[in-house]
């Protein structure tokens, strides 16, 4: 079967190697630029690299847009340009609690298919395909500023304040005990849903110093989002809920009887080992409709995704709510952030309290927001209306400053 009904495209080069005649090179350089991103989608697969998102990505935004119709050779930096407009003016799809009729898409999504279209012109430089890049010189446009007093991003909305986390586990209750205990791990971890999935209990430690080791992103044994294998150090909600776990299955198997994580394509999936496996032995999803009716159950009736977990676990350690106030760089090693600026995001939470704490005060009597003797001094200053009261007063507080 030769390269081109394999394929399916009428139009593709014989080979999507690097062309070795003229009459290849113009050929591949004439094909339909969305023809080359489902060709370059396939090798960032083979080279398992992170691409969950790149079929939805040249589902929804390359082929039916006219930058997909537009041949390879001919894509220039003014078509990008054009192509990005479109992007950030594009409405976003209505969807029961994720955006409202004619919201638009967030500079961070556009940033994301951004990335990828780089990425497909990338790779047909490095094919020989096109000589130079046409995307090096185009910058994306920054994110509209968000007005002052305007709400917060969305992506903390879910973040579930330390007695909106009791009502939620104490509504898990014993109904699903493997989704309770995924809750539990997640929150308690911040681990990501395809890390959690992926887990393995020869990468859990309950000894002496109980931790976990982050191997993979995804149960097909996808790299992590950073490329990065990581140490996750397991304490109070988390360790409680795997230690329970494991009691539950009834079995922890020896760390030096499992398959590696490098060969897991090689074992049927009942050899996975995975700490939370579904029927078939691969749980593809977290159990999000048990966490949606636990909040119900709860009371918390806000929008609130499964990935809203490691949300709450760094704000939770950056603002001390489970004991401790952890530094943005302790929690960037447990989330597993390429850099702290990705873990000072979370910073936020500690305006909110600031500002949280200051409506507290507000509806209390003024006298009690003031430090110790303050309010009556300033008042008796106030009030008097002979120089040698107000003297005194000066020099009361001149003397509580030094």
């Amino acid at each position: 079967m030769g390269d081109e009904q394999r394929d399916g495209h009428d139009d593709a080069p014989p080979s999507w190697g690097r062309p070795k005649t003229l009459a290849e090179l113009a050929r591949a350089r004439a094909i339909p630029f969305r023809t080359w991103c489902e060709v370059a989608t396939r090798r960032r697969r083979a080279m398992r690299l992170r691409c969950h998102m790149d079929a939805s990505i040249l589902r929804c935004h390359i082929e039916g847009d006219p930058l997909g119709a537009v041949p390879l050779g001919e894509v220039r930096a003014g078509d990008l340009w054009a192509w990005l407009r479109r992007m950030l003016e594009k409405p976003k799809v209505p969807r029961a609690g994720r955006a409202e009729v004619g919201a638009h898409m967030t500079p961070a999504s556009v940033a994301a298919i951004w990335t990828y279209v780089r990425a497909c012109l990338q790779s047909a430089c490095e094919a020989g395909i096109l000589d130079v890049n046409p995307s090096r010189d185009v910058r994306l446009p920054k994110g509209r500023a968000r007005a002052v007093g305007a709400p917060a991003r969305r992506d903390f909305e879910g973040v579930l304040e330390p007695g909106e986390q009791a009502a939620l586990l104490a509504s898990l209750g014993p109904a699903s005990e493997r989704a309770s205990a995924m809750v539990r791990v997640a929150m308690g971890t911040g681990l990501r849903r395809g890390e959690l999935l992926s887990l393995c209990w020869g990468d859990v430690e309950l000894g002496a110093e109980p931790h976990v080791t982050v191997r993979t992103g995804g149960p097909d044994g996808a790299p992590t989002k950073n490329g990065r294998v990581r140490r996750v150090p397991l304490f109070g909600l988390a360790l409680e809920a795997l230690r329970g776990w494991s009691e539950a299955v009834g079995r922890l198997p020896e760390r030096g009887q499992l398959p590696l994580f490098g060969a897991r394509a090689n074992f049927t999936p009942g050899d996975y080992a995975l700490v939370f496996p579904g029927k078939g032995g691969v749980l593809r999803h977290p159990p999000a409709s048990a966490l949606r009716l636990a909040l119900l159950a709860a009371g918390i009736e806000r929008r609130c995704r499964w990935h809203d977990l490691r949300h709450t676990c760094g704000t939770s350690l950056v603002l001390g709510w489970w004991g401790r106030t952890w530094s943005p760089r302790e929690v960037q090693a447990m989330l597993g952030h390429s850099s702290v600026t990705a873990t000072e995001r979370y910073l936020h939470a500690r305006e909110t309290a600031v500002f949280a704490a200051a409506r507290e005060m507000r509806t209390r009597d003024a006298q009690e927001t003031w430090p110790p003797g303050g309010s009556s001094v300033y008042r008796g200053a106030r009030a008097s209306e002979t120089g040698e009261q107000v003297k005194l007063f000066v020099i009361e507080v001149g003397t509580r400053k030094r």
